[in-house]
């Protein structure tokens, strides 16, 4: 099933938690994806791919908006912490 790989996750590197996130998407249990893509990108303080992968599994679920959103907000942090605006 989805959560096969929790414990193995639970216990590696991000790696096996972005394997986790991925293979919990192919299999279409997108509300597991989300779970286990929000704790990828706490772990990994939103780097750039996690937060990518996070937002497929909200849009893949069905949750458009909060893809959009979570986007856009990461966006708008990376400018602020390069020193950049829009």
């Amino acid at each position: 099933g989805c959560l096969g790989g929790f414990v193995m996750a639970a216990t590696a590197d991000l790696g096996a938690l972005r394997l986790l996130v991925r293979d919990c998407i192919e299999k279409h249990c997108y509300r597991s994806a989300v779970f286990f893509g929000d704790k990828l990108c706490l772990l990994s303080k939103g780097s750039d791919a996690d937060v990518l992968l996070l937002c497929q599994a909200y849009y893949y679920s069905g949750q458009h908006r909060r893809a959009l959103l979570h986007l856009t907000k990461h966006r708008e942090d990376a400018q602020k912490r390069s020193g950049k605006k829009k």
